[in-house]
């Protein structure tokens, strides 16, 4: 650089524009000469050169001097008999290493931690005992507790050097601080990196200058060069701007047909994932527009004020969280007689022992009895519960709120049915509210299902197992059924207001059946007159009596008391013809009289010891009839009949052929309602005895089996599905006889796999997708006795359903103009032409190795189906059963590729409240709740 510029001042001296004079120009060339030759001397401005030290590795450290005497010494002073033992160490990495000499070779003698010593910093004016050294004046004594235990004296670390013994304080302090090994390796790394600054400073320094002097001499050489040709600069300079313009354009169309391959291929990639929309998704698209049309026309409705709806008025949810006032009466099982329903002998022995600690802190109904009264019915806030407010006996009011007292509650996840129009409550005062008003109507609601044909009472409690009746059912096996049968059906009226030409008809209800009566003689205007009723077989148009069975337990039927028998008259309408096309046969009857009356009242409740001596009991009773809501005030009669009352043991007797729809189911069992109403609420009913009540967890117990369906695979010589059939799994647990069946899915088409893949068209497969089925098991299935051990067995089955098994959809008009013997005819039509065969069948067990929550994936070989497989697994031990646990087939069972279908099914035991939360979901949904979207018929 210094040359560089003594030769621009030479030429600048040939310029005479510049102020260079020929001296200045003259001593500019000697100084050039001198630099070219090398004897110009150059003055460079820095700092004093320091000599780092070199940090050596342990085993060429300089090694110190370490004095220590036995613990025998007396360390006072003493000379004979005193045993002083001198050693060498060094200071490494947190650690005292002890030599026994001082050379390299000399092995290591003992570590100690500094982290655990104590040191203290001696001098001769401060410590005398022990002797000092004679050739030093500082020393470090080191106190170590294992051998302060040991009762042996501290060691002594002599330097002539002050500051390494300073040193050695600083390092004894740092260990009991950076205790941990990373810490000691980053103040090592701070260490090297502070006493490297200097030499990294240097090298930053040196390549920066590099840098600055090849970039001055790039840039004088190019100066240079463009100054010498000017010309083809020029040139140049153009020829690179249109190379670059041109190079430009040609990356840039390219980037451009990359963009639009890759465009194209996500959107063929779209286009081939992407699957016809879905049955749900249409109507969600169109319920959506028709709401959205529907907010336009009420906006433009309420700017016009015409909307019909004013702001005060609430919706139907307002109005339930509101309230009413209603006359309420409660009747319910408190938790004990609960228990004592549902547990069978044994259980119930080892809960009475342990029922103290089993008391649940979550209660879903109040436990009270309530005699009639007035109340705020309401429903709460989250819509989880149905509360009835009493009156505040302070200001004569309703209130639902402040004192929780005031309000008995009952869970709506709890209600399995409500019946409407229902028997008022049996007392003078509800008698007194009937007789009050004219548009009197009672509804019942029913809480959870507790057992079948037992009770709490003492005296008559029943059978001792309440679920005998729907496992014997559900394995096949008999009973004993109670046969109802009614004759000479006869009705003495009496109807206030000139009601013009009446006829009448009849329905009688009774064990589950609904029975319809031929319209009887008109009568006009006002009368006081009888009437009989004839009940007519459809096939043969003959009058046939009403019969109706219901299986019982055992020979004490003592549910049967409290059974009702409830008659409805009918007046029938005449209507015009033009009308008569928009009206359904039930429309166009409205009912004059209602009223039902218990078995108990005349037969009493003694029937069943009678008719266990007899066989059979004849009663000729009288139901009184009063007026239906909306009937008249002053509409009043009875119904006299003949009730005759049999028990029949064997097989279910047939069905009556009288009836006027289908038998009455209760919805939970057969998988159509909210299966968590069914059973009690109290769940120390499943209290399992192998876990004590020390880890039994009384708010998360075993009350429900989860199937999670996977894949359902037919065998390799199965005939191909010619019919297109629908397959369904059910499930059916063998202690109580609850069902649930799967969606119904067909098998995939050869031809499916050209569109779907050969994974998804496999023919000999059914992807179930994930389907759950919630089974809930009985009360006491936790127990150790045989009927614990039944009630923890499920019936799996393949069933192969016809497609008539969907129905048909008809158009609007069709649905309408259907009569009602048209539409029964129809419908016995198709359920005899639909088929459900069952193909295959699996039993499933599980035992008290199975907790709550875990989930067991098992592959179940599912055999040809047997009617006979319950009477087998009740005759042999040896059957073909999966237990869960080990996922193993019990009985000698062999899988046959060309027999056996295999069941992919993931199992899991869950609490009531999991299964609450996933009914939620829409592939779970199967029952009709309440806040389900539904199409019904309207007439304005």
């Amino acid at each position: 650089m210094l040359i560089a510029a003594e030769q621009f001042k030479i030429f600048d001296s040939d310029d005479p524009a510049t102020k260079v004079t020929a001296a200045e120009a003259e001593k500019s060339k000697a100084r050039l000469q001198r630099l070219l030759q090398g004897q110009e001397r150059i003055m460079v401005a820095g700092t004093q050169k320091k000599t780092l030290k070199k940090l050596e590795n342990k085993e060429n450290m300089k090694r110190d001097t370490l004095v220590k005497f036995s613990k025998r010494c007396c360390v006072g002073g003493c000379t004979a008999g005193c045993r002083r033992r001198e050693r060498h160490f060094i200071i490494h990495n947190g650690d005292l290493l002890i030599y026994k000499y001082k050379t390299k070779d000399s092995r290591l003698k003992d570590t100690i931690k500094l982290k655990d010593a104590t040191c203290f910093h001696e001098t001769r004016a401060t410590a005398q005992v022990p002797k000092w050294e004679a050739q030093y004046d500082e020393r470090i004594r080191v106190d170590v507790p294992e051998r302060q235990q040991a009762n042996k004296n501290p060691l002594y670390l002599y330097s002539d050097d002050a500051a390494k013994v300073q040193r050695w304080r600083r390092a004894f302090s740092l260990a009991k601080v950076l205790v941990a090994e990373n810490d000691r390796r980053a103040l090592k790394v701070s260490i090297g990196r502070a006493t490297s600054q200097g030499l990294l400073k240097a090298w930053e320094a040196l390549t920066k200058y590099y840098h600055e002097m090849s970039s001055t001499r790039d840039t004088v050489k190019q100066m240079a060069m463009r100054l010498m040709k000017v010309e083809l600069s020029r040139g140049w300079t153009k020829l690179k701007l249109v190379h670059k313009k041109r190079e430009g354009e040609i990356r840039r169309r390219n980037e451009q047909q990359l963009w639009a391959a890759r465009f194209m291929s996500e959107k063929l990639a779209k286009l081939g994932n992407m699957n016809a929309r879905s049955s749900a998704d249409v109507r969600e698209s169109v319920i959506t527009r028709i709401q959205q049309r529907f907010r336009r026309f009420r906006q433009d409705a309420i700017f016009d004020k015409t909307y019909p709806l004013s702001a005060g008025m609430m919706s139907r949810v307002q109005q339930a969280k509101l309230g009413r006032q209603v006359d309420f009466e409660m009747r319910a099982v408190v938790a004990d007689d609960a228990i004592r329903m549902c547990l069978p002998k044994q259980a119930l022995k080892k809960w009475e022992n342990e029922k103290e600690l089993l008391r649940g802190a979550k209660a879903t109904y109040s436990e009270v009895n309530e005699p009639l009264s007035s109340v705020t019915l309401y429903v709460s806030d989250n819509l989880a519960s149905l509360s009835f407010a009493a009156r505040n006996s302070e200001t004569s009011s309703f209130e639902a709120v402040g004192k929780a007292e005031w309000s008995k509650y009952i869970n709506l996840d709890r209600v399995s049915s409500v019946v409407l129009h229902s028997d008022p409550p049996i007392n003078e005062k509800a008698k007194g509210i009937q007789d009050g008003g004219t548009n009197v109507s009672w509804m019942t609601i029913n809480g959870p299902r507790l057992c079948w044909d037992k009770q709490s009472d003492i005296n008559s409690p029943g059978t001792e197992d309440g679920f005998l009746v729907p496992s014997r059912l559900a394995r096949g096996e008999k009973v004993k059924w109670v046969t109802i049968k009614v004759t000479d059906v006869t009705a003495s009226m009496s109807v206030d207001g000139d009601v013009g030409a009446f006829a009448s008809v009849a329905r009688v209800h009774f064990l589950g059946w609904s029975f319809k009566s031929e319209i009887a003689a008109t009568h006009d205007g006002w009368f006081s007159d009888s009437a009989k009723y004839q009940f007519v077989d459809p096939s043969s148009k003959k009058p046939v009596p009403l019969e109706a069975s219901v299986p019982v337990a055992s020979e004490n039927f003592v549910a049967l008391a409290n059974a009702e028998i409830a008659v409805e008259i009918y007046q029938v309408k005449e209507v015009e013809s033009g009308a008569a096309e928009f009206m359904t046969a039930d429309e166009s009857h409205e009912v004059r009289f209602v009223g039902s009356k218990a078995l108990s009242a005349d037969f009493g409740y003694n029937m069943a010891e009678r008719l266990k001596a007899q066989g059979k009991e004849s009663k000729d009773i009288s139901v009184a009839i009063g007026p239906a809501p909306y009937g008249g005030k002053r509409n009043k009669g009875s119904i006299k009949m003949t009730v005759q009352m049999s028990v029949t043991p064997g097989e279910e007797p047939k069905a009556p052929a009288t009836k006027s729809q289908d038998q009455a189911v209760s919805p939970e069992l057969i998988g159509g309602g909210v299966v968590t109403s069914i059973f009690t609420s109290h769940r120390q009913a499943w209290y399992d005895p192998d876990l004590g009540p020390g880890k039994f967890r009384i708010d998360h117990v075993a009350n429900f089996v989860e199937l999670n369906l996977g894949t359902l695979r037919f065998p390799t010589e199965y005939p191909k599905d010619q019919n297109q059939k629908v397959y369904r799994i059910r499930a059916k647990t063998l202690g109580c006889g609850v069902a649930q069946v799967s969606v119904g899915l067909h098998r995939p088409s050869a031809a499916w796999s050209k569109v779907i893949g050969a994974t998804y068209g496999d023919e000999m497969a059914i992807r179930f997708s994930g389907s759950k089925l919630f089974l809930p098991l009985a009360p006491g299935s936790w127990g150790s006795d045989d009927l614990s051990r039944l009630r923890r067995k499920i019936e799996l089955t393949v069933i192969a359903c016809d497609p008539e098994l969907e129905c048909k959809p008809i158009d609007f008009t069709t649905f309408f103009n259907t009569d009602e013997k048209n539409a029964e005819a129809q419908q016995r039509d198709r359920a005899s032409k639909r088929k459900e065969v069952p193909i295959f069948q699996a039993i499933l067990t599980f035992d008290h190795n199975m907790r709550v929550d875990r989930v067991k994936t098992l592959s179940v070989y599912m055999h040809k189906y047997d009617e006979h497989i319950l009477e087998k697994i009740q005759s042999t031990t040896n059957t073909p059963e999966l237990n869960v646990f080990s996922n193993i087939m019990g009985g000698g069972f062999v899988a046959s590729a060309q027999e056996e279908c295999v069941l992919n099914v993931d199992f899991a035991l869950r609490d009531r409240d999991y299964v609450k939360g996933s009914l939620g979901e829409a592939a779970n949904r199967r029952a009709l709740c309440i806040g389900d979207k539904a199409m019904l018929t309207v007439r304005e």
